[in-house]
C-alpha cells in the first residue's frame, strides 16, 4: 500500500530523476487490465499480480539481472552454473571473494614448501576444489582437483603453478560476473 500515490504515480515521479533506474517491478492486487495497461504503459520492466508464487516472483526478477558471458579461457566474465538459484547467490558472491584469499593463501604455501607441499597446501586445495563445486564452477573444481593429484604425485614446482595461474585465470573470470 503506498498511501497517497500509485505505484505508477511513484514510478513516474522517479523515472523524472536524473539518474540511471533500475528495472522497476510492480506487484498488484489490482486484477484490472486497465491497471495493468498503466503500468507496462508507464514503463514496468514485469507486473506481476499478487499473491504471487515464490518461483514465479524468481524467475521475473532473475530474467532481469545481468547475465555474464562464458568461457573463462577468452577473458570473459565467468557466472556461477548455479546463479539462477536466487537463494544462493549471496553465498556464490561470497565465495567468490573468498576464493581471492585462498589463492593468494595457497600461492604462499607452494612458493613456502616448493615440490613438498605441506597439509595447509594440500587443504587449502581441496577445500577450493569442494567449494567450487558446491557453488557451481566445474571448471575450477577440476583445475583444483588436478593440483590436488600432482601434490599427492609430487610432481615439481613448476607443474603446480601452471595449475595455479589457470586457477588464477578462472576466479578472475568468476570475479568479473558477481
Amino acid at each position: 500500500w503506498l498511501p497517497p500515490q500509485t505505484g505508477v504515480e511513484l514510478f513516474e515521479q522517479a523515472s523524472r530523476l536524473k539518474v540511471a533506474q533500475p528495472p522497476w517491478v510492480m506487484m498488484t492486487a489490482d486484477e484490472r487490465a486497465a491497471s495493468r495497461e498503466a503500468a507496462d504503459n508507464a514503463g514496468f520492466a514485469v507486473v506481476l499480480e499478487k499473491p504471487t508464487p515464490d518461483e514465479e516472483l524468481a524467475t521475473a526478477l532473475a530474467a532481469l539481472l545481468p547475465r555474464a558471458e562464458a568461457p573463462a579461457s577468452n577473458g570473459r566474465a565467468v557466472q556461477s552454473d548455479r546463479w539462477s538459484e536466487l537463494p544462493l547467490r549471496p553465498m556464490i558472491v561470497r565465495f567468490v571473494y573468498d576464493m581471492e584469499e585462498t589463492l593468494r593463501e595457497l600461492d604462499q604455501a607452494l612458493l613456502a614448501h616448493g615440490t613438498a607441499p605441506d597439509t595447509l597446501s594440500y587443504t587449502l586445495c581441496m577445500r577450493l576444489g569442494a567449494d567450487a563445486s558446491a557453488y557451481g564452477y566445474p571448471t575450477i573444481q577440476s583445475t583444483a582437483n588436478t593440483m590436488c593429484m600432482l601434490m599427492d604425485a609430487g610432481a615439481p614446482l613448476d607443474e603446480m603453478q601452471e595449475q595455479l595461474r589457470d586457477l588464477k585465470a578462472k576466479i578472475t573470470a568468476a570475479l568479473a560476473a558477481v
